[in-house]
């Protein structure tokens, strides 16, 4: 298993052996060594294989505890449509920085309709998520058949999801570069897909609406918060997600004590 300090290492190795194209100012060493002191992070790519029982998916219907009841929307109560399922067992020896449970279930939720997404309407009353650190059996849940009937697109495409540690890009204009990174970061097993776990929370990124005081102690400044998630809603699903950027984050605090059902919904609509 990587430690940090040796995929960074393996890293700048892999990228130092590159080749730029002439227009690209940077050299390749001194883009291998700016890597040092970036965010890691875990990344999640669409395998070709499909998954199985209680493997992290996007897409499909979700296998669940039998006891466990389907999650809707707050002011409706219509059903919410599965996003994705993450099996942190599989997670864990990427995990470089060692904050995640070694085992468990999380599900995430949210409502399948595009022009609400557009419209920036996924929120915490219209998103949901699921932890079990000990799930147990897990049977195949098919979505509730009120919501396939309103929504065509609410089941979506079922993909396995395979991890690996990751680095963040940012800071990287020139595609030249990031390629060259992403190709250098495949070379020594990791990934680069289109689901991030554990980056980092980036406030700016969301509209600026003054969160109220809630009272809840769990609950940090943005400067203690973390994305337990992000996934490009794109590649998820465009029909419901358009391009927004879907995340789930949590305080710092309550990712230490192991409180990830605490995670809330924050949605960035695509231009």
């Amino acid at each position: 298993m990587f430690t940090a300090n040796d995929f960074v290492n393996k890293l700048v190795e892999s990228v130092r052996k590159k080749k730029f194209a002439d227009y690209i100012k940077a050299s390749p060493e001194e883009v291998a060594e700016s890597l040092r002191g970036k965010h890691i992070f875990v990344s999640g790519e669409f395998a070709t294989e499909k998954p199985g029982p209680g493997q992290s998916k996007v897409g499909g219907n979700p296998d669940l505890p039998e006891s466990l009841p389907w999650l809707a929307e707050e002011e409706t109560a219509s059903p919410l449509a599965f996003i994705a399922q993450i099996n942190l067992g599989e997670v864990h020896k990427h995990d470089l920085s060692g904050r995640l449970p070694e085992k468990g279930m999380l599900w995430f939720f949210t409502i399948a309709d595009g022009d609400r997404a557009y419209g920036e309407g996924i929120d915490e009353s219209t998103s949901a998520v699921l932890y079990d650190p000990d799930p147990g059996i897990l049977s195949p849940r098919e979505m509730p058949a009120e919501l396939l009937e309103e929504n065509e697109f609410a089941l979506i495409e079922e993909r396995r999801l395979l991890f690996g540690p990751s680095v963040s890009l940012s800071g990287y204009t020139d595609s030249g570069i990031t390629d060259a990174i992403v190709d250098a970061l495949r070379e020594i097993g990791g990934r680069r897909g289109s689901v991030h776990i554990l980056t980092q929370y980036r406030p700016s990124d969301y509209s600026s609406d003054e969160d109220e005081d809630s009272g809840d102690d769990s609950e940090g400044s943005d400067a203690e918060m973390v994305s337990l998630i992000e996934m490009d809603g794109y590649e998820i699903s465009s029909d419901i997600f358009v391009e927004g950027i879907i995340e789930f984050v949590l305080s710092e605090a309550d990712l230490v004590a192991g409180k990830l059902e605490r995670a809330s919904c924050k949605f960035t609509a695509g231009t």
